[in-house]
């Protein structure tokens, strides 16, 4: 339950940092307001699939973890479009080329990603669930049950045959997040550099403004 609280915490920062910097791109570029919206609005969306993850981790219930990628999908189709929008603004090439650089591997990136997760982690979810929604007892717990069993029990296995399945894709997710969130930070703060910057106002100035 612990490790659930903190990758809540790491993924919500991870996705403040993707939509903050779209956000941003578009403040450079075309201050559309449907953009800034869109970029929000992923963010919420995140935020419910954190909710639907806790809750399917309380109550072993693989239909909220069916909910929960499925918001992650959906928040990468929805935010494909300001992307690609942005991409292929008139204004990209005149504001440097960093920002179609990061546009483009965004929108690569979501593309890839939207593919997967409607073809493989989707449909797995989803048999999943179908799987256990036929067993007989129910592995399912109710809230109460789920939280008590999760702040009771520890138990700590290292061994290969729990972890094998795991390996591959959390080394990717962990690694490529932690990189992304570098790359997001230095996008913002090269944004921040190239802002043109406020003169002092001097004694002088802000007497004869009075």
């Amino acid at each position: 339950m612990i490790s659930r609280l903190l990758a809540t915490v790491g993924e919500l920062s991870w996705v403040w940092l993707i939509t903050d910097s779209l956000r941003i791109v578009n403040s450079h570029l075309n201050r559309r307001k449907s953009v800034t919206f869109m970029s929000h609005l992923g963010f919420v969306l995140i935020f419910c699939a954190e909710i639907y993850s806790t809750i399917g981790t309380i109550t072993k219930n693989s239909l909220f973890f069916t909910l929960e990628e499925g918001s992650w999908v959906f928040t990468g189709v929805f935010l494909l479009t300001p992307s690609i929008f942005l991409l292929y603004n008139d204004n990209r090439r005149a504001k440097g080329i960093k920002y179609e650089n990061y546009l483009k591997v965004f929108a690569i990136t979501l593309f890839i990603y939207d593919i997967w997760g409607c073809t493989c982690d989707v449909p797995d979810n989803i048999n999943r669930y179908l799987s256990e929604k036929g067993e007989d007892p129910s592995p399912w717990l109710s809230l109460s049950a789920g939280l008590s069993q999760a702040f009771d029990a520890c138990e700590i296995d290292r061994s290969w045959d729990t972890w094998s399945g795991y390996v591959l894709w959390m080394t990717g997710y962990f690694s490529l997040g932690v990189w992304s969130c570098i790359a997001l930070a230095r996008l913002e703060h090269n944004t921040r550099e190239d802002e043109p910057k406020k003169e002092p106002l001097l004694v002088n100035d802000a007497v004869a403004s009075v």
